[in-house]
């Protein structure tokens, strides 16, 4: 991840922060960078938007030959046991897991790369909610169910 996009990224962090403490909730939201940019306001409420709103990103970003894409919502997280394996686990999504944590999800998607980004949200009674530092990983190769891939063009 070079410089500019990290900037970028902070950017944005502060700016969704800003709008989390201020209305308690980050409106999901795209940005999509080409010949020319585009925030975009996702608006889901269930699997069937969302997968609606991606054929919607990845027209918009073949129209204007995107070169990058970042995707900002708030989700929830869960986390396996330890020594657990995909291979055992019990397919439960983490909305209905009793240990989720919610978080702020960054999805970055440039010619040189696929980064996850996430922090969780702290919510603490009396005060607006916050959440920490963004932490990034390069995304390895993902599998074709995954919605949130491919939304750049070919090149």
């Amino acid at each position: 991840m070079n410089e500019p996009l990290k900037k970028f990224l902070h950017d944005i962090a502060i700016a969704a922060r800003q709008n989390l403490e201020r209305h308690g909730e980050i409106m999901p939201v795209a940005f999509i960078t080409g010949s020319k940019n585009f925030i975009i306001p996702c608006p889901w409420k269930n699997d069937n938007e969302k997968e609606f709103i991606m054929l919607v990103l990845r027209h918009k970003a073949a129209e204007v030959k995107a070169d990058m894409a970042v995707i900002l919502s708030e989700i929830w997280m869960s986390h396996m046991k330890p020594g657990q394996t995909l291979e055992d686990w019990d397919s439960k999504m983490p909305g209905q897991d009793p240990q989720r944590k919610e978080a702020v999800m960054f999805y970055v998607e440039t010619m040189d790369g696929c980064w996850y980004g996430s922090a969780e949200i702290i919510r603490t009674k009396g005060k607006p909610p916050t959440f920490g530092e963004v932490k990034y990983n390069p995304m390895g190769e993902r599998h074709e169910i995954e919605r949130m891939q491919s939304i750049l063009p070919e090149e």
